[in-house]
This record gives C-alpha cells, structure tokens and sequence, in this order.
C-alpha cells in the first residue's frame, strides 16, 4: 500500500496535469486522499493544503479544482505553479509529516 506521501505526491502530478489541461475532477484528488470516506461527517485528517479551521488554504493562485474549468487558462496556470512550488517543499518532507497524526501546518503567503 502507498503511504500517504506517495499518494498525496502523485495527486499533486495529476492535479497539476488537471490545471494546465483544463481537466476538472469531480472531487478534489486532495479530498480523495484525506478527507474520504465521507467527507459529509469526516474533518480533513491532514491535507497539505489545510489551515487550523478544515478549510482550503485560499492563496493568489486559490482555484477549487472541482470549478477549475470556470477560470481563465491564466489562472489555472497560476494554480500549476503555485503546485510545482509546493511540490518542491514536499518532496523534501519526511513521510512521517503526511499521516494524520504528523501533520503540521504550512504558513502559505496568501500573495505567493
């Protein structure tokens, strides 16, 4: 079985695949990894992209990705670059930082 890392790492790739094509997911492949089985009752168990309250971190590039073919090609790119940036940080953590109980919050400048 893939850790979380793994997981969350190749949902990054697809998502990032998802902005610069204008392939919107019927759910956030995020979500999918964190927040399912039932996202209706569940709280997010630790999403990257999650602040202190459950929500999606809102930066300059924020895109719901389930809205994603709403915006403009140059927002969606905005929210590509925005992940490939992120990703650099990522690869860099332990795995042990993407379990539920490792999590620990990212401080993302709302302007980045």
């Amino acid at each position: 079985m893939k850790s979380y890392k793994q997981r969350t790492l190749e949902a990054q790739l697809d998502l990032i695949r998802r902005y610069k094509e204008n392939v919107q997911p019927t759910v956030c492949p995020f979500c999918q990894i964190y927040f399912y089985p039932n996202m209706s009752t569940s709280k997010c168990k630790g999403c990257f992209l999650k602040n202190n309250y459950n929500y999606c971190i809102k930066t300059k590039s924020f895109i719901n990705s389930c809205y994603m073919s709403d915006q403009t090609q140059k927002q969606r790119l905005a929210r590509a670059k925005f992940h490939e940036k992120m990703r650099i940080i990522l690869l860099k953590r332990d795995a042990k930082y993407f379990t539920p109980s490792g999590w620990k919050y990212f401080f993302i400048n709302p302007k980045w």
